[in-house]
Protein backbone atom coordinates (compact mmCIF):
# COMPACT_ATOMS: atom_id res chain seq x y z
CA UNK A 1 0.00 0.00 0.00
CA UNK A 2 1.49 3.33 -1.03
CA UNK A 3 0.98 5.88 1.70
CA UNK A 4 1.35 9.03 -0.32
CA UNK A 5 0.05 10.00 -3.73
CA UNK A 6 1.17 13.48 -4.79
CA UNK A 7 0.34 14.99 -1.41
CA UNK A 8 -3.34 14.09 -1.25
CA UNK A 9 -2.61 11.69 1.60
CA UNK A 10 -0.34 14.12 3.37
CA UNK A 11 0.21 13.22 7.01
CA UNK A 12 -3.00 11.47 7.92
CA UNK A 13 -5.30 13.56 5.79
CA UNK A 14 -7.80 10.69 5.72
CA UNK A 15 -7.07 8.67 8.82
CA UNK A 16 -10.13 6.52 8.41
CA UNK A 17 -8.97 5.53 4.95
CA UNK A 18 -5.94 3.91 6.52
CA UNK A 19 -8.25 1.70 8.56
CA UNK A 20 -10.45 0.84 5.62
CA UNK A 21 -7.44 -0.14 3.54
CA UNK A 22 -6.05 -2.21 6.36
CA UNK A 23 -9.22 -4.14 7.12
CA UNK A 24 -10.94 -2.12 9.81
CA UNK A 25 -10.01 -0.94 13.29
CA UNK A 26 -10.19 -4.25 15.14
CA UNK A 27 -6.46 -4.76 14.90
CA UNK A 28 -4.06 -6.29 17.39
CA UNK A 29 -1.05 -4.05 17.03
CA UNK A 30 2.34 -5.70 17.46
CA UNK A 31 5.15 -3.97 19.29
CA UNK A 32 7.66 -2.09 17.16
CA UNK A 33 10.47 -4.24 15.86
CA UNK A 34 13.21 -1.85 16.86
CA UNK A 35 12.18 -0.31 20.17
CA UNK A 36 15.26 0.81 22.04
CA UNK A 37 13.74 1.75 25.38
CA UNK A 38 10.08 0.96 25.96
CA UNK A 39 9.06 -2.67 25.58
CA UNK A 40 5.49 -2.09 26.72
CA UNK A 41 2.86 0.58 26.24
CA UNK A 42 2.97 3.42 28.78
CA UNK A 43 0.01 4.23 30.98
CA UNK A 44 -1.74 6.38 28.39
CA UNK A 45 -4.49 7.69 30.66
CA UNK A 46 -7.20 10.10 29.57
CA UNK A 47 -5.89 13.50 30.68
CA UNK A 48 -3.24 15.82 29.36
CA UNK A 49 -0.88 18.02 31.34
CA UNK A 50 -2.02 16.37 34.57
CA UNK A 51 0.52 15.54 37.24
CA UNK A 52 -0.14 12.00 38.41
CA UNK A 53 0.71 12.88 42.02
CA UNK A 54 -1.53 15.88 42.64
CA UNK A 55 -3.95 15.96 39.67
CA UNK A 56 -3.10 19.58 38.87
CA UNK A 57 -3.59 20.48 35.24
CA UNK A 58 -0.63 22.14 33.56
CA UNK A 59 -1.58 24.98 31.22
CA UNK A 60 0.57 24.80 28.09
CA UNK A 61 1.17 27.75 25.75
CA UNK A 62 0.30 28.11 22.10
CA UNK A 63 -2.65 27.22 19.90
CA UNK A 64 -3.41 24.20 17.74
CA UNK A 65 -4.47 24.53 14.10
CA UNK A 66 -6.00 21.53 12.35
CA UNK A 67 -8.05 20.53 9.32
CA UNK A 68 -11.69 19.54 9.78
CA UNK A 69 -14.45 18.22 7.54
CA UNK A 70 -17.28 19.29 9.88
CA UNK A 71 -18.48 21.96 7.41
CA UNK A 72 -18.85 19.54 4.50
CA UNK A 73 -15.40 20.27 3.09
CA UNK A 74 -11.95 20.54 4.63
CA UNK A 75 -11.38 23.81 6.47
CA UNK A 76 -8.62 25.09 8.75
CA UNK A 77 -9.64 25.44 12.38
CA UNK A 78 -7.75 26.94 15.31
CA UNK A 79 -8.36 26.04 18.96
CA UNK A 80 -6.88 26.50 22.40
CA UNK A 81 -4.47 23.80 23.58
CA UNK A 82 -7.17 22.36 25.86
CA UNK A 83 -9.62 22.03 22.94
CA UNK A 84 -11.69 25.13 23.72
CA UNK A 85 -12.71 27.84 21.25
CA UNK A 86 -12.59 25.80 18.05
CA UNK A 87 -13.23 28.13 15.12
CA UNK A 88 -13.09 27.98 11.34
CA UNK A 89 -10.54 30.49 10.03
CA UNK A 90 -10.56 29.73 6.28
CA UNK A 91 -14.30 29.62 5.51
CA UNK A 92 -13.91 28.74 1.84
CA UNK A 93 -15.80 26.15 -0.26
CA UNK A 94 -12.53 24.68 -1.54
CA UNK A 95 -10.57 22.08 0.44
CA UNK A 96 -8.07 23.63 2.88
CA UNK A 97 -5.74 21.38 4.91
CA UNK A 98 -2.20 20.72 6.20
CA UNK A 99 -1.79 23.92 8.27
CA UNK A 100 1.64 24.96 9.61
CA UNK A 101 2.41 27.92 11.84
CA UNK A 102 5.00 30.58 11.16
CA UNK A 103 7.67 30.69 13.89
CA UNK A 104 6.22 33.89 15.38
CA UNK A 105 2.70 32.41 15.52
CA UNK A 106 1.25 35.26 13.47
CA UNK A 107 0.65 33.39 10.19
CA UNK A 108 -0.45 29.99 8.93
CA UNK A 109 0.56 28.33 5.68
CA UNK A 110 -1.74 25.63 4.34
CA UNK A 111 -2.68 23.68 1.24
CA UNK A 112 -5.81 24.57 -0.72
CA UNK A 113 -7.55 23.24 -3.82
CA UNK A 114 -9.63 26.40 -4.27
CA UNK A 115 -7.75 27.10 -7.51
CA UNK A 116 -8.35 23.60 -8.88
CA UNK A 117 -5.03 21.93 -8.02
CA UNK A 118 -3.29 21.90 -4.62
CA UNK A 119 -1.38 25.11 -3.94
CA UNK A 120 0.29 26.53 -0.85
CA UNK A 121 -1.54 29.50 0.65
CA UNK A 122 -0.72 31.73 3.60
CA UNK A 123 -2.94 33.79 5.88
CA UNK A 124 -2.95 35.67 9.15
CA UNK A 125 -3.62 33.51 12.20
CA UNK A 126 -7.21 34.79 12.33
CA UNK A 127 -7.84 33.85 8.69
CA UNK A 128 -7.36 37.31 7.18
CA UNK A 129 -5.36 37.99 4.02
CA UNK A 130 -5.56 34.53 2.46
CA UNK A 131 -3.29 34.41 -0.60
CA UNK A 132 -1.70 31.90 -2.94
CA UNK A 133 2.07 32.01 -2.45
CA UNK A 134 3.07 29.30 -4.94
CA UNK A 135 0.96 30.33 -7.94
CA UNK A 136 2.14 27.30 -9.86
CA UNK A 137 0.59 25.27 -12.65
CA UNK A 138 1.95 22.22 -10.82
CA UNK A 139 0.82 20.68 -7.56
CA UNK A 140 2.36 22.27 -4.44
CA UNK A 141 1.80 20.84 -0.96
CA UNK A 142 3.34 19.89 2.40
CA UNK A 143 4.59 23.36 3.45
CA UNK A 144 7.06 23.68 6.33
CA UNK A 145 8.21 27.06 7.63
CA UNK A 146 11.93 27.60 8.29
CA UNK A 147 12.82 28.56 11.89
CA UNK A 148 13.70 32.12 10.88
CA UNK A 149 10.39 32.49 9.02
CA UNK A 150 12.07 33.53 5.79
CA UNK A 151 11.64 30.32 3.79
CA UNK A 152 9.16 27.51 3.26
CA UNK A 153 10.09 23.97 2.28
CA UNK A 154 7.44 22.15 0.29
CA UNK A 155 6.84 19.33 -2.12
CA UNK A 156 5.98 20.11 -5.72
CA UNK A 157 5.38 18.28 -8.96
CA UNK A 158 7.36 19.76 -11.82
CA UNK A 159 7.47 18.73 -15.45
CA UNK A 160 5.50 15.54 -14.93
CA UNK A 161 7.70 14.28 -12.10
CA UNK A 162 6.32 13.13 -8.74
CA UNK A 163 6.57 15.40 -5.71
CA UNK A 164 10.08 16.66 -5.05
CA UNK A 165 11.50 18.73 -2.21
CA UNK A 166 11.86 22.46 -2.91
CA UNK A 167 12.46 25.66 -0.95
CA UNK A 168 10.97 29.09 -1.62
CA UNK A 169 10.78 32.46 0.11
CA UNK A 170 7.90 32.60 2.57
CA UNK A 171 6.23 35.42 0.63
CA UNK A 172 6.45 33.54 -2.66
CA UNK A 173 8.85 33.50 -5.57
CA UNK A 174 11.01 30.99 -7.39
CA UNK A 175 11.42 27.41 -6.21
CA UNK A 176 14.85 25.93 -5.51
CA UNK A 177 15.26 22.17 -5.74
CA UNK A 178 16.91 20.62 -2.69
CA UNK A 179 17.80 17.15 -3.94
CA UNK A 180 17.80 17.69 -7.71
CA UNK A 181 15.95 14.38 -7.81
CA UNK A 182 14.90 13.18 -11.24
CA UNK A 183 12.18 10.66 -11.96
CA UNK A 184 13.68 7.20 -12.04
CA UNK A 185 16.19 7.92 -9.28
CA UNK A 186 16.26 6.08 -5.97
CA UNK A 187 13.50 8.33 -4.54
CA UNK A 188 10.12 8.45 -6.21
CA UNK A 189 8.30 11.08 -4.14
CA UNK A 190 9.60 13.40 -1.41
CA UNK A 191 7.04 14.60 1.13
CA UNK A 192 6.58 15.85 4.71
CA UNK A 193 9.61 18.17 5.03
CA UNK A 194 10.46 19.40 8.55
CA UNK A 195 13.22 21.87 9.45
CA UNK A 196 15.61 21.36 12.34
CA UNK A 197 15.37 24.18 14.92
CA UNK A 198 18.73 25.58 13.80
CA UNK A 199 17.56 25.68 10.17
CA UNK A 200 20.50 23.63 8.91
CA UNK A 201 18.77 20.31 8.20
CA UNK A 202 15.51 19.12 6.66
CA UNK A 203 14.12 15.69 7.43
CA UNK A 204 11.50 14.29 5.05
CA UNK A 205 9.81 11.10 3.88
CA UNK A 206 10.55 9.49 0.53
CA UNK A 207 9.14 6.42 -1.17
CA UNK A 208 11.54 4.51 -3.38
CA UNK A 209 10.13 2.56 -6.30
CA UNK A 210 8.25 -0.43 -4.95
CA UNK A 211 9.43 0.40 -1.45
CA UNK A 212 7.82 1.79 1.67
CA UNK A 213 8.25 5.35 2.81
CA UNK A 214 11.42 5.93 4.80
CA UNK A 215 12.87 9.04 6.42
CA UNK A 216 15.87 10.94 5.10
CA UNK A 217 17.77 14.00 6.26
CA UNK A 218 19.51 16.51 4.03
CA UNK A 219 21.33 19.76 4.63
CA UNK A 220 19.19 22.73 3.66
CA UNK A 221 21.59 23.46 0.79
CA UNK A 222 21.10 19.93 -0.58
CA UNK A 223 24.37 18.48 0.70
CA UNK A 224 24.94 15.33 2.77
CA UNK A 225 21.72 13.42 2.13
CA UNK A 226 21.41 10.40 4.45
CA UNK A 227 18.83 7.75 5.23
CA UNK A 228 17.49 7.61 8.81
CA UNK A 229 15.01 4.73 8.78
CA UNK A 230 14.34 1.51 6.90
CA UNK A 231 11.05 -0.06 7.95
CA UNK A 232 8.68 -2.26 5.97
CA UNK A 233 5.59 -0.62 7.45
CA UNK A 234 6.54 2.84 6.18
CA UNK A 235 7.50 6.04 8.05
CA UNK A 236 6.20 9.57 7.60
CA UNK A 237 5.26 12.99 9.03
CA UNK A 238 8.53 13.78 10.86
CA UNK A 239 8.57 16.65 13.35
CA UNK A 240 11.61 18.02 15.23
CA UNK A 241 11.43 18.72 18.95
CA UNK A 242 12.08 22.38 19.84
CA UNK A 243 15.51 21.50 21.29
CA UNK A 244 16.50 19.59 18.16
CA UNK A 245 17.30 16.43 20.10
CA UNK A 246 14.36 14.26 19.02
CA UNK A 247 12.24 13.60 15.93
CA UNK A 248 8.63 12.45 16.26
CA UNK A 249 7.11 10.58 13.32
CA UNK A 250 4.49 7.97 12.53
CA UNK A 251 5.45 4.42 11.62
CA UNK A 252 3.26 1.70 10.15
CA UNK A 253 2.87 -1.12 12.66
CA UNK A 254 0.97 -3.80 10.81
CA UNK A 255 0.56 -0.98 8.21
CA UNK A 256 -1.37 1.09 10.76
CA UNK A 257 0.43 4.33 11.74
CA UNK A 258 1.62 4.75 15.33
CA UNK A 259 3.56 7.68 16.80
CA UNK A 260 7.26 7.04 17.45
CA UNK A 261 10.30 9.03 18.57
CA UNK A 262 13.93 8.75 17.51
CA UNK A 263 17.19 10.65 17.72
CA UNK A 264 18.13 12.87 14.74
CA UNK A 265 20.51 10.13 13.58
CA UNK A 266 17.68 7.58 13.47
CA UNK A 267 18.84 5.82 16.64
CA UNK A 268 16.87 4.99 19.81
CA UNK A 269 13.49 4.56 18.15
CA UNK A 270 10.63 4.09 20.59
CA UNK A 271 6.87 3.79 20.22
CA UNK A 272 4.45 6.14 22.03
CA UNK A 273 0.97 5.08 20.87
CA UNK A 274 -0.36 1.54 21.00
CA UNK A 275 -4.12 2.03 20.68
CA UNK A 276 -6.05 0.27 17.88
CA UNK A 277 -6.67 2.60 14.99
CA UNK A 278 -4.30 4.97 13.25
CA UNK A 279 -2.28 7.44 15.32
CA UNK A 280 0.00 9.86 13.50
CA UNK A 281 0.89 13.34 12.21
CA UNK A 282 2.66 14.38 15.45
CA UNK A 283 3.43 18.01 16.31
CA UNK A 284 5.38 19.30 19.33
CA UNK A 285 4.38 21.74 22.05
CA UNK A 286 6.58 24.87 22.32
CA UNK A 287 8.32 23.50 25.43
CA UNK A 288 8.83 20.04 23.92
CA UNK A 289 7.00 18.36 26.79
CA UNK A 290 3.89 17.28 24.86
CA UNK A 291 2.80 16.13 21.41
CA UNK A 292 -0.48 16.66 19.56
CA UNK A 293 -1.48 14.02 17.02
CA UNK A 294 -4.40 12.72 14.95
CA UNK A 295 -6.13 9.43 15.79
CA UNK A 296 -9.03 7.25 14.65
CA UNK A 297 -9.28 5.32 17.92
CA UNK A 298 -12.80 6.64 18.60
CA UNK A 299 -14.17 5.73 15.18
CA UNK A 300 -13.47 8.96 13.33
CA UNK A 301 -10.47 11.26 12.99
CA UNK A 302 -9.84 13.46 16.03
CA UNK A 303 -7.02 15.50 17.54
CA UNK A 304 -5.34 14.32 20.74
CA UNK A 305 -2.48 15.43 22.96
CA UNK A 306 -0.11 13.40 25.12
CA UNK A 307 2.95 13.88 27.26
CA UNK A 308 6.24 13.23 25.51
CA UNK A 309 6.52 9.79 27.14
CA UNK A 310 3.15 8.73 25.68
CA UNK A 311 1.17 9.15 28.90
CA UNK A 312 -1.88 11.33 29.57
CA UNK A 313 -3.45 10.95 26.13
CA UNK A 314 -6.49 13.21 25.86
CA UNK A 315 -9.02 13.81 23.09
CA UNK A 316 -9.46 17.47 22.12
CA UNK A 317 -11.98 17.32 19.27
CA UNK A 318 -15.23 15.34 19.41
CA UNK A 319 -17.08 16.37 16.26
CA UNK A 320 -18.25 13.28 14.31
CA UNK A 321 -16.60 14.65 11.16
CA UNK A 322 -12.95 13.90 10.52
CA UNK A 323 -10.29 16.16 12.07
CA UNK A 324 -6.63 15.82 11.02
CA UNK A 325 -3.31 17.63 10.47
CA UNK A 326 -2.68 19.19 13.89
CA UNK A 327 -0.06 21.94 14.13
CA UNK A 328 1.00 23.48 17.46
CA UNK A 329 2.04 27.14 17.43
CA UNK A 330 5.24 28.21 19.16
Amino acid sequence: MRAYHHGMAIGLIALAAWLGACGGDSIDLPASDDLADDAAAPDEGDGVGVDADDGIRVERPGRIAFASERDGNREIYVMAVNGDNQRNVTKHPGDDYAPVWSPDGKSIAFVSTRERIPQVFAMDADGAHQRNITNSRHWAYDPAWSPDGRQIALSTTTGGTPGMLHIMKSDGGALRSVNNNARGGPWHEEVHPAWSPDGKTIVYAADGRGANNVLYAVDADGADRRQLTDHQGGDGAPAWSPDGETIAFHRGIGFVPQVHLMDPTGARRRQLTFRPGANGAPTWSPAGDAIAFASTRDGDGDIYTMDVDGSNQRRLTTDPARDSHPAWSR
